[in-house]
Order: structure tokens, then C-alpha cells, then sequence
């Protein structure tokens, strides 16, 4: 998820738990953002929470099964 994404440090998903986890440069790319990334790859997501963690910004979503647009 979100391969390539200028900005994203890391991204550690597990989709057994339902739960994704995003360190990212917070003057390049938003978590909003990032929520729009996974959405496209067709899965849903929404935000559980976000802040500056160690000096990095973090995000933490609830991902959802695949689905089809």
C-alpha cells in the first residue's frame, strides 16, 4: 500500500487485524492523503489517529476488506 508515495518513511499493514500504521513527512504528503491512497487501491480506510511520534508524523487507520469500485 501506498508503494512509491513521496513522503511515507514506512507503512506497516496488517489486514488480518484491520489496522495500518504510517510514518510520513507531514510537509510532503498528508494522512488525508494517504487515506485517498488506500481507497484507490480498493480498500476502505478511514483514520483512527494521527500526531508527531519521535519527531516523525504517524497515522494510524482501520482498513477494511477489498472491494470493488
Amino acid at each position: 500500500m501506498c508503494v512509491g508515495c513521496e513522503g511515507v518513511r514506512r507503512a506497516r499493514v496488517s489486514l488480518m487485524a484491520q489496522k495500518a500504521d504510517f510514518d510520513y513527512q507531514s510537509d510532503v504528503i498528508s494522512a488525508d492523503v494517504i487515506v485517498q491512497h488506500i481507497i484507490e487501491f480498493g480498500f476502505g480506510a478511514s483514520l483512527l489517529e494521527s500526531g508527531i511520534h519521535n519527531q516523525h508524523s504517524s497515522v494510524d487507520l482501520q482498513v477494511r476488506h477489498f472491494h470493488t469500485l
